[in-house]
């Protein structure tokens, strides 16, 4: 059993939490509770680390058949503007996750915490987000577009 922060309703103990609990709990919370979450300099390092270190574990490789590419996640709105930022990297049907951006990637996404925190947990597609101007693309755009049918989103049920 986790604790719950009694300010924003998410695990403190992330690492054990189930995809799906953590997919409904973000998709209980407001925006703004969202951001008051994301505002805590730790809280949002924890649950973004969290979630790129689970990302290998949602790597559907029969739907990136033949990668060997890197893609770099810049996540905007931290504290005092701070940013993290991320690199998935594909190879031999395995993805593996790093916040040192050491290769040269196909794309780069881009997006505030909570709006990247709706994509990852299924309460928002990337097209809509891309349309709503909360998602950028650099790089590679069409590409981009496929990187999501790679991953396996918790459903949040």
């Amino acid at each position: 059993m986790t604790e719950s922060s009694q300010t924003s309703g998410l695990p403190v103990e992330l690492a054990g939490a189930d995809p799906n609990q953590l997919a409904g709990m973000v998709g209980q919370l407001s925006d703004a509770e969202l951001r008051e979450v994301l505002a805590d300099g730790a809280l949002r390092d924890q649950v973004l680390d969290e979630i790129f270190r689970r990302m290998g574990d949602h790597f559907r490789a029969d739907k990136a058949k033949g990668q060997t590419v890197a893609v770099h996640f810049v996540i905007t709105g931290g504290p005092d503007g701070a940013k993290n930022t991320y690199q998935a990297s594909i190879k031999d049907g395995v993805c593996t996750t790093s916040k040192e951006l050491t290769e040269h990637p196909r794309a780069t996404i881009t997006a505030d915490g909570v709006p990247f925190l709706r994509l990852v947990t299924g309460g928002a597609g990337g097209v809509e987000l891309f349309l709503k101007g909360k998602l950028k693309v650099g790089g590679d755009m069409m590409f981009a577009a496929s990187v999501a049918g790679w991953f396996a989103i918790p459903g949040g049920k």
